[in-house]
């Protein structure tokens, strides 16, 4: 079952606007929704899925490792002991605290996400949701929500 909790904090800090930097920047090559971005443009303030990822490895004690490309998909925390360096991928952190399978993770964390759109699909986690992009025509996809088998 989803970590609903853990959910549920994250979306009232996009609510409460607490994220001061733009997440969307790591996702500086993909065109953000319903927006007109070209080089040099200001992209839109995020609130969305990006806020939802890399705001659950902030929690936790992460912290985004610059990239060549600029983007920061990379993340970097130091272990118990300090003594090393632990790294991993923003969104596999949020999908192991959020304990939800990659495929739910990847609906979750798209980067189109509108806040309207990450309530509904809290609700459906919160009820034992599994979720799936299936792609269709011209690079579209579609969600496909399943529900865990009920047992008498």
């Amino acid at each position: 079952m989803a970590n609903i909790e853990l959910l549920d904090g994250i979306l009232a800090d996009v609510d409460a606007k607490r994220f001061t930097h733009n997440p969307a920047v790591w996702f500086q090559f993909i065109k953000p929704h319903n927006t007109e971005y070209t080089e040099g443009s200001e992209l839109p303030p995020c609130g969305t899925a990006c806020c939802v990822a890399g705001g659950i490895a902030w929690k936790l004690g992460w912290r985004p490792v610059l990239e060549e490309d600029l983007s920061c998909t990379t993340w970097a925390r130091p272990t118990i002991d300090g003594l090393m360096i632990e790294v991993d991928v923003v969104d596999e952190i949020a999908c192991k605290a959020l304990d939800i399978d990659w495929p739910t993770a990847k609906v979750l964390f798209a980067p189109d996400n509108t806040r309207e759109l990450l309530g509904t699909y809290r609700t459906l986690l919160a009820f034992g949701a599994r979720l799936e992009r299936v792609p269709r025509e011209n690079g579209v996809f579609e969600v496909h929500v399943t529900f865990p088998e009920v047992r008498s």
